[in-house]
């Protein structure tokens, strides 16, 4: 649209977009698709260059066509570049600083100043900046923060704030909205907060006798696998880490099975399975250059299903009762799968997209739409489906009745909740709880911004900053 008036044209139309802005092309630059895709869009001609990648959250160009990321998922600096969709280039931290924390940049919404400053928010929501030690090398020296408690937003991690050309800094006071508390909705209606300190939640699952909670929670140099007590809100951190995957339950309460990337080699990842209550170290399943999703379902000892291996986006079935464990890959490649405790049924989402689909399982020879809308389906029995949909703007909690015997089996989706406050975390964003109770995370009971703050001559006096703490 001109500002000068006249028609509104639409030139492209997206999911999910993050990030981008105008190039000095002319063009238009964007992440789509929760970050799974880089778009060029041409404002008199339309869509001009689409690039698979793999989760680029709140995406800036760099030359060459490759994009600086990080936010949503993957809350540390990396550059991706869309010949090799499967790889992150992490920007690192200059050997000779090290020490002064991890090895890796972490943080969201990066943004390059000068070719030579890298600014950013930080994992506790303050503005920081550092600058590239060797730009070919991706490595950088020590970071200054130097503006607390700029707003950043719910999962992408975007900060609200931007740079004029003149260098003046404009932003939005406020707080970090991903740190919320875990709740449960009750079949009554009542919404009631568990005994669960207030943090960044990232990935969790209540025990199988809804006795516990296993969360992966966001800390300020790492995060944290921490179990939960929820009668008495006490809690043991199991392990610590660059990335954690959420717990998934054996069903008996005593192991639980997780991903895990170090700072050292985050292009590896290792699915371990733990003995609760053990001081022994856990044991390796699988271990690889691939990055799985969630353990979706864990119905037996001898059955456990991880989703999409990076390297063919397949997914597969570990058995991990023999040694080595057996891995079956599957035919079908895609996110958030579920199978049903009866093992007849399969449910998934395909790529970033939002569209929940069920077929026989293991037959897998005809496809249903569920909800065109739906996503992260979980079963709460065998013929009952809950999963998430984001409708007019709001993540509500839908349910389905599977009917195995009818020609067509999916029932009529209804609503079984809708919270303002609902929000969705970077895994499974519900937990069901044995008496058929959900659990959620809550975004804070206020996270909006009420002002902007503009601070003239900034970025001079970040790069004086930066300078003073790198020489």
């Amino acid at each position: 649209v001109s500002l000068a008036g006249g028609a509104v044209a639409t030139i492209a139309k997206v999911q999910d977009p993050t990030g981008g802005g105008w190039l000095p092309t002319g063009q238009i630059f964007f992440g789509d698709d929760d970050g799974r895709t880089l778009r060029w869009v041409d404002p008199e001609n339309g869509a001009t260059r689409n690039d698979t990648v793999q989760l680029c959250h709140n995406a800036q160009p760099l030359p060459g066509g490759l994009a600086l990321c990080g936010g949503g998922s993957s809350k540390a600096a990396y550059v991706s570049n869309p010949a090799q969709p499967g790889v992150r280039h992490y920007i690192r931290r200059a050997a000779s600083v090290v020490g002064a924390g991890p090895s890796l940049v972490l943080g969201s919404y990066f943004r390059i100043v000068d070719s030579t400053y890298l600014v950013y928010m930080s994992i506790d929501g303050t503005l920081s900046a550092t600058r590239f030690d060797r730009r070919d090398s991706l490595t950088v020296g020590k970071s200054v923060a130097l503006v607390p408690s700029v707003r950043r937003s719910q999962y992408s991690g975007s900060g609200h704030y931007d740079l004029t050309t003149a260098g003046a800094l404009v932003y939005l006071p406020g707080i970090n909205a991903d740190a919320g508390r875990m709740v449960r909705w009750s079949s009554d209606g009542r919404i009631e907060p568990l005994r669960v300190d207030e943090a960044v939640h990232l990935r969790f699952t209540p025990s199988p006798d809804g006795k516990r909670l296993g969360t992966v929670v966001e800390g300020i140099q790492q995060q944290e696998l921490r179990i939960y007590d929820l009668n008495t809100g006490t809690f043991e951190t199991v392990d610590k880490g660059f990335f954690l995957g959420g717990p998934a339950w054996s069903p008996d309460g005593r192991k639980i099975a997780y991903r895990k990337q170090e700072f050292a080699n985050p292009q590896t990842e290792t699915v371990y399975l733990r003995q609760l209550d053990s001081p022994d170290a856990p044991r390796t399943l699988v271990t690889g250059p691939y990055r799985a999703r969630e353990a979706g379902s864990y119905l037996a000892e001898n059955f456990l299903l991880l989703s999409v291996n990076a390297q063919g986006q397949k997914n597969f079935l570990v058995d991990p009762t023999v040694s080595p464990v057996r891995v079956d890959t599957l035919t079908l490649g895609a996110y958030f799968v579920s199978i049903s405790p009866d093992r007849r049924w399969i449910t998934y989402t395909i790529g970033g997209t939002r569209g929940l689909l069920l077929q026989p399982w293991p037959a897998l020879d005809r496809r249903y739409l569920i909800d065109p809308v739906g996503n992260e389906p979980q079963w709460r029995s065998a013929t009952e489906l809950v999963y998430i949909a984001l409708e007019r703007g709001v993540l509500i909690v839908k349910h389905v009745t599977i009917n195995p015997t009818a020609a067509s089996p999916v029932g009529k989706p209804e609503v079984l909740f809708a919270d303002p406050r609902f929000a969705e975390t970077p895994g499974w964003s519900i937990g069901l709880m044995p008496n058929r109770d959900v659990v959620y995370a809550q975004s804070p009971s206020e996270n909006l911004g009420y002002y902007v703050r503009v601070v003239p001559d900034w970025v001079r006096e970040m790069k004086r900053a930066v300078d003073a703490a790198n020489r």
